[in-house]
């Protein structure tokens, strides 16, 4: 489909399907314009969703977390809560407890904790929605009404302000009860953010405390962070070591003209011996 054609179609318009959503988020590796004519949505459209997908940026291991989720035995009975672009929010701060947590082995209870603290980050996130709407319908119903009170008592429309002061009333009260939400979510999610740091630094704790125990250190390598970053370190150490004896083993000048070897090896000596023979035959 060419640019001129995309751009005098008719695009679908309304509220973004789940199906629409989810499609995009499948198939992120597709041009816009591919997407857009096969979900018949506008460029702006594809734009828009492609910008709300988690930024994963082929890692591996943020791709195994998020795949790691949506194979998860509670993540379709989360998934059916969620509203619009929570799915995504509720991915990208797994994503983000992943990469902070993941530096030692995830078990299953930290998903769990992980799971439910995004959840009740959710539910913070739409009790302040909530009443943040309240609050501007509440100073539009409240300006509607000092308009009426500035008028003569003949002139009022007192049905019209009964009407406006009891809607008054009632955004007054959905504010209250959304602060409470609001207050009540944010505790329950700060209580799970510390028992999932407390159990998590119980753990950690007994790491440290496992270098007195061998076979506490090789439980350590079970997970694929460690083994990571232990095999890289062992990999320096080698080439380094392997520096150094090339720099041991070879013959330098001296200030006085000589030339001798640094330090003196047995392998090094055997290399001479080596090279001697070689010379000989």
């Amino acid at each position: 489909m060419t640019l001129q054609e995309m751009v005098t179609m008719s695009f679908k318009r309304g509220k973004a399907a789940t199906e629409e959503i989810e499609f995009v988020r499948q198939n992120l590796n597709w041009s816009d314009e591919k997407l857009s004519a096969h979900l018949n949505r506008s460029i702006a459209f594809i734009k828009k969703y492609k910008a709300h997908a988690p930024a994963l940026e082929r890692d591996d291991d943020l791709l195994g977390a998020l795949e790691r989720l949506h194979i998860s035995y509670f993540w379709r009975t989360v998934k059916g809560q969620l509203l619009g672009d929570e799915t995504s929010y509720f991915e990208q701060q797994w994503i983000r407890y992943w990469e902070q947590f993941s530096q030692n082995e995830i078990l299953a209870t930290d998903e769990v904790m992980m799971k439910d603290a995004i959840i009740l980050d959710i539910m913070v996130n739409r009790a302040l929605n909530k009443k943040s709407s309240s609050l501007r319908r509440s100073s539009e119903v409240q300006g509607l009404i000092t308009v009426e009170y500035s008028k003569s008592l003949d002139d009022r429309n007192q049905a019209d302000l009964a009407r406006l002061e009891t809607q008054y009333g009632a955004l007054q009260a959905a504010i209250h009860e959304s602060t409470r939400e609001h207050l009540e979510y944010q505790k329950k999610k700060d209580d799970k953010m510390t028992q999932l740091k407390a159990t998590r630094d119980q753990r950690l704790k007994q790491i440290e405390q496992s270098g007195k125990n061998f076979w506490d250190l090789l439980r350590q390598l079970n997970t694929k962070q460690a083994r990571l970053r232990d095999s890289v370190m062992m990999e320096k150490m080698k080439i380094a070591s392997d520096r150094v004896y090339d720099d041991f083993t070879k013959s330098i000048k001296f200030a006085d003209g000589e030339y001798d070897k640094p330090f003196l090896t047995p392998e090094g000596e055997l290399s001479d011996l080596g090279k001697q023979g070689d010379k000989n035959e």
